[in-house]
């Protein structure tokens, strides 16, 4: 069982949007005993909720019913994967402070495309010209930067150190124009800036990805990383990591999907500084897919021979997977060119079985909208 803290069930409408939560709240109220219920509010209502109501009937019920005010205090397990990442925020609003007008930041759940976007936008800025990125040393990740997370700074010896806040600082002043960065939080929480002209010029990017391929993608993520960034990050070799099929079930129990995320997403889908991509088109419709990234930023048109000769090329999944290790990720971090493997849509999904696709299927459902769930999940 994950480590958990609690909260008073009158903060979880302005915080927390977890049908774990919600569901905890729920049997909570129903162990009150009936001689101690309050005669202000529906229990038959909340009785007659089946066992699968989503993550967004569920509060609904408890808040429009009158169950969080009748029972302010009372106490709900929060699971740690819930609780902020208090180091990760300080960093984004250091990091805040530096952005400029017009600025993208590419905001995704992890393993749905965002390297593959990272590298097909710095192909676009410097028109395939890779040794730009200034070779393994700095990497993608000194090229377009992970806003609230410090990535590791590697070494001339190949060792890794954590970069200081001057680090930080140099690092984000001295990127050309256009800039690129990424993140992985939830929308609410997406960086922005306190200047009003910097923070309505900002352009937001996501990318959508059936929710099947992600687990065993992540499997094969964590697998790679080497002995010398598990030092680094100060923690052995997750142990699931010898075991596929425990670490996919230990995802789809709530470990690592991150339900707000998406919700927040479909809540902002259709805001005029977000472009939504999907998985496909990205892997599929390079071409289309650049032209509309160019567009949508308002970057300088390509001509056709540039774009289909010295950008593509760059973005191509094969010449990726060849050369991630001396542009990409430095194999300190990654193990030699394992970082970028299939880049196949379906592909992952069939790495998992049907039952752990079944249970995902289902803690979706509860967790999302119909429409959003059909965004995210394919049954095809």
């Amino acid at each position: 069982m994950e480590p958990a803290t609690t909260a008073n069930l009158s903060d979880l409408s302005a915080i927390y949007h977890d049908y774990v939560i919600w569901n905890d709240a729920r049997s909570k109220l129903l162990a009150v005993p009936t001689e101690e219920r309050s005669q202000d509010v529906d229990w038959q209502k909340l009785e007659n909720l089946p066992e699968n109501t989503s993550q967004p009937t569920l509060s609904s019920t408890l808040i429009d019913s009158g169950f969080v005010k009748a029972y302010p205090t009372l106490k709900v397990d929060i699971p740690e994967r819930n609780k902020r990442n208090e180091e990760g925020l300080e960093r984004q609003a250091r990091m805040e402070k530096h952005l400029r007008k017009g600025d993208c930041i590419t905001n995704t759940l992890p393993k749905c495309g965002q390297t593959a976007l990272q590298t097909l936008l710095l192909s676009i800025k410097l028109k395939g010209n890779f040794d730009l990125i200034g070779g393994a040393h700095r990497g993608l990740m000194c090229s377009s930067p992970w806003i609230e997370q410090p990535f590791p700074i590697v070494n001339e010896d190949g060792t890794l150190r954590k970069p200081t806040e001057d680090d930080e600082k140099m690092l984000f002043e001295e990127l050309e124009e256009p800039r690129v960065f990424k993140q992985h939080v939830n929308w609410e929480d997406k960086a922005t800036s306190t200047d009003p002209e910097i923070a309505a010029s900002l352009k937001y990017i996501t990318v959508v990805r059936d929710l099947k391929d992600v687990p065993f993608s992540l499997y094969k993520h964590k697998s790679n990383l080497t002995d010398t960034f598990w030092a680094f990050r100060g923690v052995e070799r997750p142990a699931n990591l010898d075991d596929p099929a425990k670490f996919v079930d230990e995802l789809i129990e709530g470990e690592f999907f991150n339900w707000t995320f998406l919700r927040g997403h479909w809540a902002r889908r259709n805001d005029a500084n977000m472009l939504t991509l999907t998985f496909e088109e990205l892997t599929r419709e390079p071409e289309a897919t650049a032209r509309k990234l160019i567009a949508f930023l308002g970057w300088p048109e390509l001509d056709d021979e540039t774009l289909r000769e010295k950008v593509l090329p760059k973005a191509n999944i094969a010449w990726l997977r060849d050369n991630q290790s001396d542009y990409l990720f430095h194999e300190s971090i990654f193990r030699r060119n394992t970082f970028v493997r299939q880049g196949k849509v379906g592909e992952n999904k069939t790495k998992i079985t049907a039952e752990q696709i079944g249970r995902l299927k289902e803690r979706a459902q509860q967790e999302l909208e119909p429409d959003c769930f059909a965004m995210w999940f394919h049954d095809s």
